[in-house]
């Protein structure tokens, strides 16, 4: 008898619009040029449907220049549509139960710190804490994972002050529990020299989400800005997009540093 496969794909339904697919904007945003046909954004040539644009404060606008570059413009201030061609377009793959894991992680915890520096120190500042016998996994983002060798060892953590002055959140460790933010660097390219400044970067980052740390400054190279973002993307970031100093139109490279 021949066995169909385990895993198997499933065509997205095209009338489903899901919460990853939606863009929300803050209020107060508004569409200059309303009613324009569909555009196109990022280098992936995606087309977006008529209604959706840019907001104005993800735009960056450096120096004196007075006026505001949407990207997209069109239909009501917050309507939402779906980007197509994007990641959310493809088939999915089912993990389903032929697909187990079998680790036992009744001794686990997640951990969400609240500062992504901490992280550099964090085994140390658990075992100053006497928790000596914790092996601690990084999980993507903000958060960790903390396997215990008992379960009074576990519940111990839990209720330790010290250790939770650390963490926004602890939380039990369950197969369905997923990173929803990522933590990437960003090289930049073609931003001016001399624009670049703390307020100008923070403005950059904002197109992707917020901005963590950014590329020493005395560095001595001049062409290119890395940054640190933490970002809901869970695509690759790759794009090119305009930003305006004082006045004239600069094209800028975006892309994501991978490993």
């Amino acid at each position: 008898m021949v066995h169909r496969q385990m895993c198997t794909f499933r065509k997205r339904d095209p009338n489903r619009v899901n919460d990853a697919n939606i863009s929300k904007f803050p209020r107060g945003s508004k569409p200059s040029d309303q009613g324009k046909k569909a555009a196109t954004v990022h280098k992936t040539n995606a087309t977006v449907s008529s209604g959706r644009f840019e907001p104005l404060s993800s735009m960056a606008v450096i120096g004196n220049g007075g006026s505001y570059a949407v990207v997209v413009s069109g239909g009501k201030a917050n309507n939402m549509a779906v980007v197509k061609g994007n990641v959310h377009d493809e088939p999915a793959l089912i993990l389903d139960e032929t697909c187990p894991n079998d680790k036992d992680v009744s001794l686990t915890l997640v951990g969400k710190v609240k500062e992504f520096g901490a992280l550099l120190n964090l085994k140390d500042v658990i075992v100053n804490e006497g928790f000596k016998d914790v092996l601690l996994r990084y999980l993507g983002g903000f958060w960790v994972t903390m396997e215990f060798v008992s379960t009074k060892a576990k519940e111990k953590f839990q209720r330790h002050k010290g250790v939770g002055s650390w963490f926004a959140v602890i939380l039990p460790w369950t197969k369905t529990f997923q990173v929803e933010d990522r933590v990437v660097w960003i090289d930049i390219e073609g931003v001016p020299s001399l624009a670049y400044s703390p307020r100008s970067v923070e403005l950059i980052a904002k197109r992707w989400g917020e901005l963590l740390y950014a590329e020493d400054s005395n560095d001595n190279n001049l062409y290119r800005k890395r940054l640190c973002i933490k970002t809901l993307n869970q695509e690759i970031i790759m794009e090119t997009f305009k930003v305006i100093v004082e006045g004239k139109v600069t094209v800028v490279r975006a892309r994501e540093v991978i490993g």
